[in-house]
């Protein structure tokens, strides 16, 4: 985790919302928390901003227009892969052998571009990882 070299809770702070910034996301409140990062002492820090609009944190707000354009746009496009999901996941259900499925990658990120595909992680019963392979392909295709 990039975070283990920041020792103050400001530094850390400070450091993701570069790091999200410089790929032109909005942090949100979950974004800290993947970070275990304690939300509620958050309002005390005086050098990040909060935008009421898209409920998203920021440095500066000579970027913040463009921040929330992605914002909108990776909504958008996150209900669309959305949509296909909600689709696909009575189906994953009633296939036999995958002990669990998980979405992964942009998606979960909650960055998807309008080339992100939806990629899935399966864990399968023992011994059935080709069978189950061949079922969610001609299923899915």
């Amino acid at each position: 985790m990039f975070l283990k070299k920041y020792k103050t809770f400001e530094d850390k702070v400070k450091a993701i919302i570069t790091f999200y910034t410089i790929q032109k996301t909005l942090v949100t409140k979950e974004t800290f928390k993947k970070y275990n990062i304690d939300t509620t002492k958050l309002r005390t820090l005086n050098f990040i901003k909060h935008d009421k609009e898209t409920n998203g944190y920021y440095l500066n707000t000579q970027n913040l227009k463009e921040l929330r354009k992605n914002f909108y746009k990776y909504k958008q496009q996150e209900n669309k892969l959305n949509k296909k999901i909600q689709k696909y996941i009575p189906i994953f259900k009633t296939i036999p052998y995958i002990k669990m499925f998980a979405i992964c990658n942009n998606y979960s990120f909650k960055t998807p571009k309008k080339s992100s595909d939806i990629d899935v992680f399966i864990i399968t019963k023992q011994n059935r990882i080709f069978i189950t392979r061949t079922i969610i392909t001609i299923i899915t295709h």
